[in-house]
Parts: structure tokens; C-alpha cells; sequence
């Protein structure tokens, strides 16, 4: 619960800040598999969403082989486009702030279709506060596959207090 509220005061002081959060990014370092295709993840950004009706946020992180523009980042059909167009390869996960993993989803040219399921990734923060991200996201072992799709990652990545939704 107090998670909730500390995420809840980014959520907050973000919409205080402007009236479009931006990301910023931090640093990745591991490998996105698709399909046989690998793939060094080398950016990481994070920002809050807004808050829902209960007050509380979701955190949503994504990690990159390229950096990305700020006007993509929250915008999931311009990252399918620059995933198509073989221009980004990445994760897009999106915690809730009590830490469970909602959605998470691949992004890459190698993937002949979507796929965004939480049941295959791992969330393990080290740091999930308003001072920082610092964590690991991985598939279990053996990765997943799901519609024909197979796909693995283990990527640890920080983003910065002063990077977190501005």
C-alpha cells in the first residue's frame, strides 16, 4: 500500500509537470530472441500512466536495441510500425505499482504477429521507487511461444530518479 501511494505521488507530480509525460531514457544491457532472430538491448525508458480510479499507477517500462523518440514511446501502434519496418527491437512491460506484471510484449520484425501476455514474464526490481528502476525482466527458462511466435529475453536495465516520466 505504500508502494502504491509513493507511485501514486509520481503519477501525480508528473501530471503537475506537464500535460504530456515524457520518457526519458536509462541504460539496458542482455538480448531479446525472436524467432531465432537476437537482438542487444541497449536503451531503457519509464514513465507512470495516469492514475486509474482507485489512485493507483501503472509503471510502464520499455527496453531498446535503438533509442527511440519521445513521441513513440506511448504510443504502442508507432512502435509496432517502427518494429515492422525492422527500426526498433524491444520489450514493452508494464508494471502495476504493487509490482505484478500486466502485460509485456516483444517488439520485433523477426515476429510475424503480436503477442503480449504478462504469463510469461519475470519481474525482479532490485530498486522500484520513485528514486529509480533498477530490475531484471525475463522469460522463464526455455522462453515462450504462443500462436506459432517463440521468443526469450533477460534484460537488466535502470532508469534513473530524474528520468522516471518527465
Amino acid at each position: 500500500m505504500r508502494l502504491c501511494r509513493t507511485f501514486a505521488m509520481i503519477g501525480i507530480l508528473v501530471l503537475a509537470g506537464s500535460a504530456t509525460p515524457r520518457a526519458q531514457n536509462g541504460s539496458a544491457t542482455g538480448t531479446l530472441q525472436v524467432n531465432s532472430k537476437t537482438s542487444t538491448m541497449k536503451y531503457a525508458y519509464a514513465y507512470s500512466e495516469p492514475l486509474d480510479a482507485k489512485g493507483e499507477v501503472d509503471i510502464v517500462m520499455i527496453v531498446s536495441d535503438q533509442a527511440l523518440p519521445k513521441a513513440v514511446l506511448k504510443n504502442v501502434d508507432q512502435l509496432h510500425e517502427l518494429s515492422d519496418k525492422g527500426k526498433f527491437e524491444g520489450v514493452r512491460i508494464v508494471i502495476h505499482d504493487d509490482q505484478r506484471v500486466m502485460s509485456a510484449a516483444p517488439f520485433s520484425k523477426a515476429l510475424t504477429g503480436y503477442v503480449s501476455t504478462a504469463l510469461y514474464a519475470q519481474f525482479l526490481p532490485k530498486v522500484f521507487t520513485p528514486n529509480g528502476i533498477e530490475a531484471r525482466i525475463k522469460t522463464p527458462a526455455g522462453g515462450a511461444s504462443l500462436a506459432g511466435q517463440k521468443w526469450s529475453y533477460d534484460v537488466t536495465f535502470t532508469v534513473p530518479k530524474g528520468e522516471i516520466g518527465k
